[in-house]
């Protein structure tokens, strides 16, 4: 696949330069509620069925705030400050919700009788839309991240806590994404017949570098002006060798890898994926 280079770049961006972000409180932005006939056949419904949302939690912003600090921390080229960055994010939380589900669960006894009783799981949402803004040049990035808990949860305060670790997850996820790490194959490793077992790239500890992370492999080529991108491979971290330094097994595109290598193609490795969501 032939990527086009485009819209979403960091101006001025130096590879892997680290960059500081001031993260402003957040704030809460109560949704507007619509009484429709829908809705209310839905409360109706949900009722019904169990179901019932709970009230927002609007006092667990400041939770949500800390949480976007911690969670840019994981990102390898943002650094939270507290003042005077790069880079300044705001945002709106507009959702802390919980819903509640009741349920009937049957336990027998060692002599066999059989009691029931009702057991009320929770589930929570929380939704914020953050902006982040270039304070050289201006240049923003807005998105919108929702994560939801689970129904296992016993109590409101454990559902809206692991849905907001959730959220962070996210975070983390998207703007690791955003400012990817690049890197250059530095040295060939194993050789079997005609693929490439394993490479060296010039990122190692400095760069945050850890085991079992995954990269992809890019041939850089030129179209009309326009740096273009094809994907050929991916690379897995197996072992950090120093601060700039790393071993990668390559884990697909084998063939292709060696031959863009035998043939001195310009190639460059990126971090695009996360082994939170399977990459």
């Amino acid at each position: 696949m032939l990527l086009m280079l485009a819209a979403m770049t960091v101006s001025a961006q130096t590879t892997n330069e680290v960059y500081s972000v001031v993260v402003h409180d957040l704030r809460y932005v109560e949704p507007e509620k619509k009484v429709t006939a829908g809705s209310v056949i839905g409360t109706v419904l949900e009722a019904a069925a169990g179901q019932a949302t709970n009230t927002r939690h609007a006092e667990m912003v400041p939770a949500v705030t800390a949480k976007v600090r911690a969670a840019l921390t994981y990102v390898r080229r943002l650094s939270p400050v507290a003042d005077n960055g790069q880079f300044s994010m705001d945002g709106d939380v507009t959702t802390i919700a919980t819903t509640t589900s009741a349920r009937t669960i049957e336990e027998k006894d060692s002599k066999g009788k059989v009691t029931k009783r009702i057991v009320t799981d929770y589930e929570a949402t929380v939704s914020a839309t953050l902006t982040l803004t270039d304070e050289r040049s201006g240049q923003q990035w807005t998105n919108t991240f929702t994560a939801n808990s689970s129904w296992l949860e016993d109590t409101e305060a454990k559902a809206v806590n692991r849905a907001i670790n959730r959220l962070g997850e996210k975070i983390t996820y998207y703007y690791n994404i955003l400012f990817p790490l690049t890197a250059k194959i530095v040295e060939r490793g194993t050789e079997k017949g005609a693929k490439q077992k394993d490479v060296y790239i010039d990122l190692g500890a400095n760069s945050g570098m850890a085991r079992g992370l995954h990269f992809d492999v890019f041939v850089v080529g030129n179209i009309a002006g326009k740096e273009t991108r094809r994907k050929i491979g991916r690379l897995k971290v197996e072992e950090i060798m120093g601060d700039e330094i790393a071993r990668c097994k390559v884990s697909s595109g084998a063939k292709d890898i060696k031959s863009a290598l035998d043939d001195g193609k310009t190639l460059l490795v990126t971090k695009v994926s996360h082994p939170l969501y399977g990459g």
